[in-house]
């Protein structure tokens, strides 16, 4: 059986020491394939903890020895953007149970080795520095290139131009 670990001290951040690919997606679709050793009702009651507020916004959860940086947005369910100046494949996400996940594909192919639907988020590439969450539903990831990654989902970010480039809306 897989072991699942969740990080309650609100420790929202994971170093990665080489350049690697970060896929950014709603936390419930990574584990919506996981073998059948994974109990379905352990990760729907982790789910609903958080949004609940019964575990911490934000946090690092274990599995299978993949990490993954996990943030509760600030208003829930929508279309948010990836915003990095990394080359990245996909531009938004739609989250449909208020929690965004980061973790690399390495770490993906750990929890999922068929996963296959990169539909649902966005891949940003060379990533090489800390990945972390703030209480408030934001991701940043830095390093000292000072190439970024920054979600947004507190709404502060939702008037840029380049997120209506396409006729998108941002949705909360």
């Amino acid at each position: 059986m897989g072991k699942l670990k969740i990080s309650i001290t609100g420790n929202a951040f994971l170093p990665i020491f080489k350049p690697t690919s970060v896929f950014v997606v709603d936390l419930c679709f990574i584990f919506n394939n996981v073998p059948q050793s994974l109990n379905k009702d352990v990760v729907d009651k982790m789910i609903k903890d958080i949004n609940q507020n019964k575990l911490e916004r934000k946090g690092i959860i274990e599995y299978e020895g993949a990490k993954i940086v996990y943030t509760k947005t600030a208003y829930g369910n929508g279309f948010y953007y990836a915003d990095t100046s990394l080359p990245k494949r996909g531009n938004g996400f739609m989250v449909s149970n208020g929690i965004i996940g980061l973790l690399t594909l390495d770490d993906l192919k750990n929890i999922d080795p068929n996963f296959n639907n990169w539909d649902i988020g966005v891949i940003i590439e060379n990533f090489e520095g800390v990945l972390s969450a703030d209480e408030n539903g934001n991701v940043f990831g830095s390093n000292n290139k000072n190439k970024t990654l920054e979600i947004w989902t507190e709404g502060s970010q939702e008037n840029k131009p380049e997120y209506f480039e396409n006729n998108d809306e941002f949705l909360n």
